[in-house]
């Protein structure tokens, strides 16, 4: 079952970047969680570099005892993964084309990420999903029209995976650009 995830949890996510909005999702199921999944290869997983929560949180609080009136809950990692460059693609029986990458943090309380680039053609979807089955998604050309960055909010865990599925009819439209990481070093799901 899914954990609600408190207000406080949204609103941080928010404050990642000025110009990503909250995303809409439309709903469905990955493929990489259906009947497909044991025939589509291991999604190759980025580690992201370690972080120290502890000298963090003393960072905090000495910049709150300083007056700050904001309370972090992650550490950005920059990033330029693309589907050019990380991740694998597999091509499903009916056409369609599927293209995975996993990111960890070691040590997380939750991951987030923003697309720099988000460009998805009509029938394209992403999905983001953990090893305890929770899952967003789907984001669709429709989740941020108009635009061409996209945050995604707070994933429970340290381990998340993104898919992309691509119709056979799309082949080549879609672009995407993940230009950070949270690291969510505060554990904004119990708050």
């Amino acid at each position: 079952m899914k954990k609600p995830i408190p207000s406080l949890a949204i609103a941080a996510t928010m404050l990642i970047s000025p110009i990503a909005s909250a995303q809409v999702s439309f709903g469905g199921s990955p493929v990489g969680l259906s009947e497909y999944k044991s025939t589509l290869p291991a999604a190759p997983v980025h580690v992201m570099p370690a972080v120290d929560a502890l000298t963090l949180m003393v960072e905090d609080a000495e910049r709150l005892a300083a007056g700050s009136k904001r309370q972090r809950f992650g550490i950005n990692h920059a990033t330029d993964f693309t589907l050019d460059n990380s991740g694998v693609w597999s091509t499903l029986a009916n056409g369609d084309r599927v293209w995975r990458l996993g990111i960890e943090c070691p040590g997380a309380f939750s991951v987030n990420f923003e697309f720099n680039t988000y460009v998805v053609p009509e029938g394209g979807q992403i999905f983001v999903y953990n090893p305890l089955g929770h899952t967003m998604g789907a984001f669709t050309a429709a989740s941020h029209p108009g635009h061409n960055v996209l945050g995604v909010g707070l994933m429970q865990g340290d381990r998340i995976t993104i898919e992309y599925l691509e119709p056979a009819s799309r082949s080549g439209q879609g672009q995407l650009r993940i230009g950070q990481v949270t690291h969510g070093y505060r554990d904004s799901f119990d708050m």
